[in-house]
């Protein structure tokens, strides 16, 4: 198993306004998260947001803003363009491990990584084109773009 360096923070973008969305976009994030250094170390709590206080949230937790900023850019999207998202919400991970976590909704980034490596300046973003996939499948699909060793 490919083992991801210490992850500080993660979010995955995606199509997320319903249940059924989010989930899937839940397993993107966990994909990644499982793979970190110390591996799976349990969830200390959950949180659901809807509409407007999404944007509050992130405003309130730098670090989501962070990484959500790097995948606009990423994607050379305006800066307003996930709020413009009119069945916007959130899906927020904390881990045993103080590892933090989110799932926002947005469109036009199919399902997006994005996270805080230690010892990286800057985020890792990685795009996953495909769709649904077992986590088990989901890897970096270009060295240059994901900054993770293969």
């Amino acid at each position: 198993m490919l083992l991801i360096p210490p992850i500080k923070n993660s979010i995955v973008v995606g199509g997320a306004s319903d249940e059924g969305g989010i989930f899937h976009c839940i397993d993107v994030l966990q994909a990644f998260v499982d793979r970190r250094k110390g591996g799976e170390t349990g969830v200390k709590s959950v949180q659901s947001i809807r509409g407007p206080e999404t944007w509050k949230w992130v405003e309130r937790n730098p670090w989501a803003g962070k990484l959500l900023d790097a995948v606009k850019k990423s994607f050379d999207l305006k800066p307003e363009s996930f709020q413009e998202n009119d069945r916007t919400n959130i899906c927020i991970v904390e881990y045993r491990d103080r590892t933090k976590a989110a799932v926002i909704s947005g469109r036009g980034v199919g399902w997006t990584y994005a996270g805080e490596i230690e010892g990286q300046k800057e985020p890792t973003i990685i795009l996953c084109l495909a769709g649904p996939a077992p986590i088990h499948s989901i890897t970096p699909q270009t060295p240059n773009h994901t900054g993770l060793p293969r």
